[in-house]
């Protein structure tokens, strides 16, 4: 996304004299520069709790709702950034699934597929980094325990976490 340089375009410089230039004050900054340059780097735009986010290859996969530390993206020209963190709650995994979901709530998907990004995971019985991997097209987060398709295992428990933090670009 380019900048609109109209505004900047209809600027008058001034003659020395002080009176016959265009005036600038903060608001027009603010709105005709730094709105725009905002727009164009992005912020962090957090995504609030939704169990509806989460689901799984097989079974259910339900966190809890006090266990959602952080989900976020930030759309930086044509990435977005996802930063995930899943932390020291309960929840609950049933019938062993290979993959766990979450569906990102995001205005674009990846343009082309993500495969073997890592991520951390603690369960009770299973530490280490997992894959994680998105189809081109699509807003879901597959996360995998590792690469050889090993299930995630079933159980309700407490004291887990899933972090990820990754980027993927679009057209």
């Amino acid at each position: 996304m380019a900048i609109n340089r109209a505004p900047w375009t209809a600027l008058v410089d001034d003659d020395g004299t002080g009176k016959t230039g265009s005036i600038w004050n903060k608001a027009a900054i603010a709105g005709t520069l730094l709105d725009p340059i905002d727009a164009l780097v992005g912020g962090w735009n957090d995504i609030p709790f939704d169990p509806a986010m989460f689901s799984a290859s097989t079974g259910t996969w339900v966190p809890n709702a006090a266990a959602f530390v952080t989900c976020r993206y930030a759309l930086i020209n044509k990435l977005i950034a996802i930063q995930l963190d899943i932390s020291a709650g309960a929840h609950t995994i049933s019938a062993s699934p290979i993959f766990l979901y979450v569906t990102m709530p995001l205005a674009v998907p990846p343009t082309a597929n993500q495969f073997g990004l890592p991520f951390s995971y603690y369960l009770p019985g299973a530490v280490g980094t997992g894959v994680l991997q998105m189809t081109a097209g699509q807003r879901k987060i597959e996360l995998l325990r590792d690469i050889a398709g090993t299930a995630w295992p079933a159980q309700a428990a407490t004291g887990c976490f899933f972090r990820a933090n990754f980027f993927y670009g679009f057209v």
